[in-house]
Order: structure tokens, then C-alpha cells, then sequence
């Protein structure tokens, strides 16, 4: 029985000699200095998305040779809220997150989602197994400028399986898959609140958050948002990063019952086609913004994509779409010789055959 653990699926070799001049003429700048323009241009540029996916990988490999995601977030990512700084730059991951509002000290830091998603979220709208699709708190919606209450985060709660730090960085098979699951996820707790479907069909932590709140199971889901977000605790809401709600008019709506099942029920309508302005969409920020360094996925329920969206997020999907590119140009070859140094290959998967070691190697073509 062939027993598989692949390493990487993107794992970057030496450019071409003949793409070499193509290469020179790209920018190398960092990513906290690409101008605002690259930016705009990569948010919804599958072309684009690939490219930096690939400038991540290389970085990566680099300084994680043979190494998951889910590998070192394990080894390294503590459910504390200790001082995670030594970790971090020991780890690297100070040269991969970048953002200059990143926290690394004891208390509220770039962990704190991590350790939030094993606990109740405040506001939650979907669970499985494997993952939480919930309303954020602080401002939602900031970055649109209708529809604020269409924010959803999806983030992975499982201490087994799959975990990644961005998706922007190299994935395995099972990390690719675990993406493809949080994006269903969060695509149906949307059809959910469309449907307004019973809170009996939204999942374990959901029902556990309605019996907490005595709450009838056959509540319709978005009623059960409305109440939430009502009843939520004032230290949470006062706190940090505390809860605001607005409306399209910049209006603190977060304490009128009414306008806040208003504003659920108008945006989680059907979808004129005509005139779409409720699409949900599935966003990441990359590693250069983000001040989490646990996975999360943003979904906004837009028409016309916001020039701020374009400038500080990327298209989950495409990205999706990408990884899965990767891994449809993967043969398998099998040898029985050792596998080739780090730079020399793309990526590995050891495998056992009647004690005979496999390698998988990965061909993936670094043009667009």
C-alpha cells in the first residue's frame, strides 16, 4: 500500500536561461513597496495572483526547505497569548509577514485569531468539522462602501489536520483541499442567510451558541445574526477590537434591532442579475497586510468591486483555481534514487513500496 505525504505542490526551480532577461525586467521590490498600481492591478489578475504566488513560493522554499504550512504553524504557533516574538523572527516568519501593524508581544497579537477559534465566536453563522464561518467584529465592512453587514470570515478550528499561515504560500494536496472546503463553507452559510434557513441546518457551534442564548432551533438564520449582534456582551462590544456596525449612510447601527434585520434581510436577498449588487465574493490579503498569521478568508457582498478591495485584497478563487493548476501538471515518477537537492527540484513526496523509496516529483511551469 503506497502511503503518500507530499511535501509541497509549488516548489520552485531555477529560471530558464532563456527567461532570464524576461525575469530581470520584472520588479523585485518588496512587498511593502509595491506601489499602489501593481497592487490595484494583482487584487483580480489571475496572471498577476500566479506570479506573486510564485515569488512566495520561492521565498519559502527557501527558508522552509521541505516544509508545510501546516508543519510549522504546529511547531511554532502557541495557543497562548504569550510573547511570540523570538518565535517569529526565529522562524522566518518576520520575513514573510511584513505588515508594520503586525503585534508580536504578549496579550492581543498576531495570534489572537488563532486562539479565538477554538472558543465561541460572538457572532457565528456556520460550522462543520473542519471550520467557522462567522460575522468579524471591530468595523466589518470597512473596505466596501455598501453592504457592510455582508462581511463573513471563514477560519479553520480543528488542532488536527490541515493549517496554513496565507494562501498566498505554498500548499500540499490536503491544504489545497482544506481552501477548497473553507470556500464552500462560507458560499453556503451566504445561501443560508438567503434561504434564512433554520438555525437547526447551520451547524454544531451554531445550535451550542442558540442553547447558550435560549434560542429556538427553528429560528430562522437571520434572525439569529440579529440577535447576535443585539445581545452582544458590552465589554466585547466596548472592547478591543470592540464591534461597529454601519449602515451605507456611515450610521452606528449596531443597537437598533430594526435597522439591523433591515439591513440583513436586504442584503442577503436574491441577486438581480440585471443589476447585481449582493455577489458574494471570497477574498484573502496577502502576507504583506495581514496582522493574523492564522489563514482567514473574507467574503463581501458586492456588485462593482470597490477600488479599496482592488487595492488590498486578492480573489480567493483564483487563487484556488491556481493551486489547482499546480497540481494538475504533476506526473509521477518513480525512481530509486535519493531526490535531488532543494533547488534542483520542485518538490518531493516520499512514498513506501515494499521498502523502496518513491519520489513525486512536481513539474510546474513558472510562466503564466
Amino acid at each position: 500500500m503506497i502511503v503518500s505525504s507530499l511535501c509541497s505542490i509549488i516548489h520552485i526551480k531555477k529560471k530558464r536561461e532563456n527567461n532570464k532577461q524576461q525575469t530581470t525586467t520584472r520588479t523585485t521590490t518588496t512587498r511593502t513597496t509595491r506601489t499602489t498600481t501593481t497592487r490595484t492591478e494583482m487584487a483580480c489578475s489571475k496572471p498577476a495572483i500566479r506570479q506573486e504566488m510564485i515569488d512566495y513560493a520561492t521565498k519559502w522554499h527557501g527558508l522552509h526547505p521541505n516544509t508545510s504550512q501546516t508543519s510549522l504553524f504546529r511547531q511554532s504557533v502557541p495557543l497562548e497569548a504569550v510573547d511570540f516574538g523570538e518565535t517569529f523572527s526565529s522562524t522566518c516568519l518576520n520575513q514573510i509577514f511584513t505588515g508594520e501593524r503586525l503585534r508580536t508581544g504578549p496579550g492581543f497579537n498576531c495570534n489572537h485569531l488563532y486562539r479565538s477559534s477554538r472558543d465561541e465566536a460572538d457572532i457565528i453563522l456556520y460550522s462543520d468539522d473542519v471550520c467557522t464561518v462567522l460575522h468579524p467584529l471591530g468595523e466589518p465592512g470597512r473596505d466596501v462602501d455598501t453592504n457592510k453587514i455582508g462581511h463573513l470570515m471563514v477560519i479553520g478550528h480543528s488542532g488536527e489536520g490541515p493549517v496554513t499561515f496565507n494562501e498566498m504560500l505554498p500548499s500540499t494536496f490536503a491544504e489545497v483541499a482544506n481552501l477548497e472546503h473553507r470556500i464552500g463553507a462560507v458560499q453556503t452559510a451566504v445561501s443560508n442567510l438567503r434561504a434564512n434557513t433554520p438555525i437547526r441546518d447551520c451547524g454544531p457551534k451554531v445550535l451550542a451558541k442558540a442553547d447558550k442564548m435560549g434560542i429556538s432551533h427553528e429560528t430562522g438564520i437571520q434572525v439569529f445574526f440579529m440577535r447576535q449582534i443585539i445581545d452582544m456582551d458590552p465589554a466585547v462590544k466596548s472592547g478591543q477590537p470592540g464591534y461597529t456596525l454601519y449602515d451605507d449612510d456611515r450610521n452606528d447601527i449596531s443597537s437598533s434591532e430594526e435597522r439591523v434585520l433591515e439591513e440583513i434581510q436586504r442584503v442577503f436577498t436574491g441577486v438581480n442579475m440585471a443589476a447585481p449588487t449582493n455577489i458574494d465574493r471570497v477574498f484573502i490579503q496577502g502576507p504583506h497586510r495581514n496582522t493574523q498569521i492564522l489563514s482567514h478568508i473574507h467574503s463581501f457582498m458586492v456588485g462593482t468591486i470597490p477600488q479599496t478591495v482592488e487595492q488590498n485584497y486578492i480573489d480567493a478563487s483564483f487563487i484556488l483555481e491556481i493551486k489547482k493548476d499546480f497540481m494538475d501538471d504533476v506526473p509521477l515518477v518513480r525512481t530509486r534514487t535519493p531526490p535531488p537537492p532543494i533547488m534542483q527540484q520542485e518538490a518531493v513526496d516520499f512514498e513506501q513500496d515494499d521498502g523502496v523509496g518513491l519520489t513525486r516529483q512536481l513539474t510546474v511551469q513558472t510562466n503564466v
